[in-house]
């Protein structure tokens, strides 16, 4: 992602550092956004706001975002559902970008809206959708970290089962997404 963003930036004066943040020394610099793509729960919670606020100029803004998939109640949907409960009924993150993340994220908005540090939280929502057939779609589970603690037996299970009602759907797994962006200002 870090090589990605200096080829994408290069006609900017833009420096990417890789580093994580907690670890990171902003060298008397300060800036007016801090920005945090799908990552903000796994920054070390009572450091990230902190430093955040220290790190942002007199009228810079935090701003947190995420994608979420938006799961329809459809045919495919329920037969992906039965898989789960036949092979995996255990699994809680039965869609991308659904699990204890839920929880995590929702701590994360919470966070700077409860915050002396940070006044005004505002949402945007943007929804878009995409598609994908059976191989990207179960590529994508595979990135689920509770799909990958499976056993790989049980996995294979799961995943020829999901396989098969989307190939009987089609071959085409339609998904909706939300892009949420919440931004807070920096107060004091």
């Amino acid at each position: 992602m870090a090589e990605l963003a200096r080829r994408n930036c290069d006609l900017l004066d833009v420096t990417v550092e890789t580093i994580p943040f907690e670890d990171w020394e902003p060298a008397a610099r300060d800036f007016r956004l801090v920005m945090s793509a799908q990552a903000w729960p796994w920054v070390r919670p009572g450091l990230r706001l902190a430093k955040a606020h220290d790190v942002l100029a007199y009228d810079g803004a935090l701003a947190l975002f995420w994608n979420r998939p938006d799961w329809s109640d459809t045919s495919l949907r329920r037969a992906i559902d039965a898989v789960y409960e036949d092979v995996a009924p255990g699994l809680r993150a039965r869609t991308p970008g659904r699990s204890q993340q839920d929880a995590g994220r929702r701590a994360c908005i919470d966070e700077p809206a409860t915050s002396p540090r940070f006044s005004g939280v505002a949402l945007t929502q943007h929804s878009w959708a995409t598609s994908y057939d059976t191989t990207a779609y179960l590529d994508l589970l595979s990135t689920q970290s509770d799909h990958r603690l499976l056993d790989a037996e049980r996995r294979a299970r799961l995943f020829d089962g999901i396989a098969d009602a989307v190939e009987g759907a089609g071959g085409e797994m339609p998904v909706s997404y939300v892009a949420d962006l919440y931004v807070a200002r920096r107060v004091g």
